[in-house]
């Protein structure tokens, strides 16, 4: 099964905190900590994956020699839920 972590940092008033890029920067300096998994799934709270085989394609970009040295990420068209 998945490790499943939810990360929230401490926000204060004379710190920029850098919104959603700043929590991703927290979320990969602690994930070698928290955990010894080599990919990650970001999704906001508006956002859903509808597709359980989404991240299986991502990780096969990954593992295919002629891509994974000139690959960092993988990013799949976004799907927002309740936006109103």
């Amino acid at each position: 099964m998945p490790l499943l972590v939810y990360i929230s940092r401490e926000r204060r008033p004379s710190w920029p905190h850098s919104f959603k890029a700043g929590d991703l920067n927290t979320l990969l300096r602690v994930s070698g900590v928290i955990s010894n998994g080599p990919y990650l799934l970001v999704l906001d709270c508006d956002m859903y994956c509808n597709d359980p085989t989404s991240a299986r394609q991502a990780i096969c970009f990954h593992l295919d020699s002629q891509l994974s040295h000139s690959l960092a990420f993988v990013q799949y068209p976004q799907i927002f839920y309740n936006i109103n």
